[in-house]
């Protein structure tokens, strides 16, 4: 199965999907759905075990000179996001159980190649201080390999709570 890219799921009580803009970095070449960081006021793609996140992108990165206007999700507590479960000890062979009901988790941009170049993963194998997330639906059934769940960003991985 091909990764979900992060995208927005469903809300928690509002109405309408919260988007929010900032000029981009240059040269940003970031897939929809890469966690970004704010560096200088400029969004870019975070890197691994990321902190101080301000969102997820609405749109990828445009590959252009700085101060480009780019959209994204911000990580506001009733947004849900969707993405794949993974394992990056092993990509590509995560599979859905009951147990990530409620677990946190990292996240993790795969090193797979093809419909997944870019994308990025929540992360089974990252655990502990590494976890960046937290599993609050699972949308595919138990066993489903890179199945997809819904998730929202724990407070500590964001750069404002």
């Amino acid at each position: 199965m091909a990764l979900t890219a992060f995208d927005l799921w469903r809300l928690e009580g509002i109405t309408s999907m919260p988007t929010h803009f900032a000029p981009e970095g240059a040269s940003k070449t970031h897939v929809k759905g890469a966690p970004l960081i704010q560096t200088t006021g400029l969004l870019g793609e975070a890197g691994a075990d990321p902190t101080n996140l301000v969102g997820v992108a609405a749109h990828a990165g445009r590959n252009g000179s700085s101060g480009v206007r780019s959209f994204y999700t911000p990580l506001n507590e009733p947004v849900i996001f969707v993405g794949s479960l993974d394992t990056s000890a092993s990509e590509g062979t995560g599979t859905v159980a009951a147990a990530d009901l409620g677990a946190e988790y990292g996240v993790t941009k795969t090193a797979l190649t093809g419909a997944n170049l870019g994308k990025w993963y929540v992360d089974q194998n990252k655990t502990g201080a590494s976890a960046r997330v937290r599993v609050v639906e699972l949308i595919d059934a138990v066993g489903t390999v890179q199945g997809r769940c819904g998730f929202k960003f724990l407070t500590a991985a964001k750069a404002i709570a």
